[in-house]
């Protein structure tokens, strides 16, 4: 049995606006159908990477937790707050309304987590159905089919009954009308196409209609649907016809046809009065066959047209009460995690099919709006004309701590918003896109080996594996990988064991873990030094690492010294990784085994460290950003119950770092002169840490 889901475009959630006042006791009355009553409120605390950690209030009404605006206090214009108010409402600052957020699992307290075993051991499309029966969200259309010829198609998850105004727009919280009623939306279901057998969903108003309000155009269903149904030698472009292959669906997941290009097409066919070089961008688009592939400057010119007619129509005066200051829901008065789904420009550009179609403006002003933009696109061309689409049409993806710049990996790809290859650029604001196809694969029920599969990067989200990057060439390409599922098959890589065990520090054993508060975990993990070579040398090799001794060494010599200190039993360097980030040097040593023994009294339960910060981007932005890492490798010695006393011996002229030890807590000891350097002992006890 196989299946398949996309997101159905239900409308689950609900936004209201509520009233809310403080009390005498700091604490938080909502207005609900009954009056006012106490809300839920407490104080949380959001670590902040590269600042202070910040405390946030959590309020949650009857419909659910506060996701915009904040209670203003008691003395801020108190009568305003017992007003009743409708959506346009504000808070007494005037500025941000008061919205709460209601959605099922937080109402119900069902994930919809418990049907994943049952999904899990489906083996056929009843069962698989009847797990369906309890899953909750992301509210989704399924297809299925097992190999008894059984097939389904249907929605599944929790759509909550309530008015249909609720999803159109914030509604009053103290309002009953707007209450939520027992039970669910049923979930639609059908039958696969008989005629055809075929059955297509990619997010378009359909089977899901009565759960939701806006969908995606039906550009892509229709278009799958024409490719599935080619009658054989319908061309090179398009899929052969039944019976397909697995291998034959690479050619629909990766179509490159802009349906949504025909309006505004048209009206550029019937523009008036356009200037000679207009006149030439006019009939080259129109000749042009409306596939927005790779090396196509043809789809380059028609996403410069339509960029240009965005902005006109977001200047024009029938769209101001969504563009203008004046609109009392502008996007500006909401926090800016909202803008983007918000802003005028975007979504002009996601609707424009829509604008120049319907009656917004008249038939004549369309025209001549896009009888200026082709005229401002045509002046703007220089002589060699646009780049390939491809150049311009580059994934940015979006990464919380980039290990590499877009431009170095990333190629450029065919497709966009509404072709079946939807790599969503954003009309009028930028032709690089964030959004693509997570995944592309094709279940083979007849022949399972022939199944394929293929996702944007690689099956490992850390960086440096050898399978993070591994599949962004088939993705990019269109290509598919086999989906094994045969266990004598299947065998784990000489370099697979070397990356996961070796290469990437995140994935190594640590032999110390903490979590330093404001700051983030701390783990240690020892250091590779074939791996570990160019990190290392790029470390102690700057200015910044003078008193390290290094300065003048190879990569090969740093790499030969920390295989010399690997082979001792009394010596160990690790990595320091903050949030599995490396981020520091980290060496320990037994001081009667190394020559600072020879320079002081050793004393038993003695242990040495050596310290060297990474060149870090949180290191003078992060407070006490050294003295964190700190806390943490001094937890890791004392956590070992021999270890009595930590010995440091940092460069006598390393004023900085001696200021550091002191301020830890270390107590200087004498200057001692060793062959490389003079330095400054100092000692931290178990004592001094309270720990005896």
């Amino acid at each position: 049995m196989a299946w398949a889901i996309t997101n159905a475009m239900a409308d689950y959630q609900d936004l209201y606006r509520e009233q809310l006042r403080r009390t005498p006791d700091g604490g938080v009355e909502a207005l609900g159908p009954d009056g006012w009553y106490r809300a839920h409120a407490h104080t949380e605390t959001i670590e902040v990477a590269g600042g202070e950690p910040e405390p946030v209030e959590v309020v949650e009404t009857d419909r659910g937790p506060l996701i915009i605006g904040e209670v203003p206090d008691a003395r801020d214009a108190p009568d305003a707050l017992d007003l009743p108010g409708g959506p346009d409402a504000s808070d007494a600052r005037g500025d941000v309304p008061l919205i709460s957020l209601r959605y099922p699992p937080r109402v119900t307290g069902d994930l919809g987590f418990d049907v994943l075993p049952a999904l899990l051991r489906a083996r056929t499309v009843a069962d698989l159905d009847t797990a369906l029966d309890g899953w909750v969200e992301p509210v989704n259309v399924v297809l299925a089919a097992d190999t008894t010829g059984a097939t389904l198609h249907r929605v599944a998850g929790h759509v909550p009954v309530r008015p249909y105004e609720n999803r159109l727009r914030v509604v009053p919280a103290h309002d009953p009308a707007y209450a939520w009623r027992e039970g669910a939306e049923p979930t639609p279901r059908t039958e696969v196409d008989a005629a055809t057998g075929t059955a297509v969903m990619a997010n378009e108003r359909g089977l899901a209609a009565p759960l939701g309000i806006e969908f995606a155009p039906p550009h892509r269903a229709a278009r799958i649907r024409e490719l599935l149904g080619a009658p054989p030698g319908a061309g090179a472009r398009e899929v052969t016809g039944p019976p397909w292959s697995a291998a034959d669906m690479a050619v629909v997941h990766t179509d490159t046809r802009l349906a949504s290009s025909r309006q505004l097409l048209s009206l550029l066919a019937w523009a008036p009065d356009l200037g000679p070089a207009a006149e030439r961008l006019r009939d080259r688009l129109l000749r042009w066959d409306r596939h927005m592939d790779a090396d196509s400057t043809d789809a380059t010119l028609y996403s410069r047209l339509r960029a240009d007619v965005v902005h006109r129509l977001a200047g024009h005066p029938a769209l101001r009460p969504v563009t203008g200051e004046a609109d009392p829901w502008r996007s500006a008065v909401y926090p800016p995690l909202f803008r983007p789904w918000l802003a005028a420009v975007p979504r002009i550009g996601y609707a424009l099919e829509t604008l120049l179609t319907v009656g917004l403006l008249p038939y004549e002003e369309r025209l001549a709006l896009v009888a200026a933009s082709a005229e401002a696109v045509a002046a703007a061309q220089t002589g060699d004309g646009p780049a390939p689409w491809g150049e311009v049409h580059r994934v940015a993806p979006w990464q919380a701590l980039p290990d590499v710049t877009p431009e170095e990996v990333w190629p450029g790809l065919a497709g966009d918003h509404d072709c079946v290859l939807s790599t969503s650029s954003v009309p009028g604001v930028t032709d690089l896109f964030a959004r693509g196809p997570a995944a592309r694969y094709v279940w083979d029920l007849a022949r399972r080996e022939d199944s394929l599969w293929v996702v944007p990067f690689g099956a490992s989200g850390v960086p440096g594996s050898a399978h993070h990057r591994d599949q962004t060439d088939l993705w990019a390409s269109g290509r598919l990988a086999p989906v094994t599922t045969d266990w004598n098959l299947l065998h784990r890589t000489e370099e697979t064991t070397s990356m996961t065990t070796t290469t990437v520090p995140a994935l190594r054993p640590a032999v110390y873990e903490q979590k330093v508060e404001g700051f983030g975990v701390v783990r240690l993990v020892p250091v590779d030094p074939a791996a570990d070579e160019e990190l290392l040398h790029g470390w102690v090799t700057q200015e910044r690492a003078r008193f390290w001794g290094m300065a003048d060494h190879t990569a090969e010599q740093v790499r030969e010294i920390y295989e010399f200190v690997d082979s001792l039993p009394t010596h160990h360097a690790y990595l320091a990784l903050r949030d599995g980030v490396p981020a520091a040097l980290f060496q320990t040593y037994e001081p009667d085994a190394d020559p600072v023994g020879e320079c002081y009294d050793v004393q038993p339960g003695d242990f040495g460290i050596h310290l060297l910060i990474a060149p870090a981007e949180g290191e003078g932005t992060v407070k006490g950003y050294t003295d964190s890492l700190l806390t943490a490798f001094i937890g890791y010695v004392f956590s070992d119950p021999a270890h009595l006393r930590v010995v440091v011996e940092p460069d006598a002229r390393n004023e900085k770092a001696l200021a550091r030890m002191v301020r830890v807590g270390f107590e200087l000891g004498p200057e001692i002169r060793k062959p490389e350097k003079t330095a400054r002992l100092a000692f931290l006890t178990r004592e001094a840490l309270g720990l005896a």
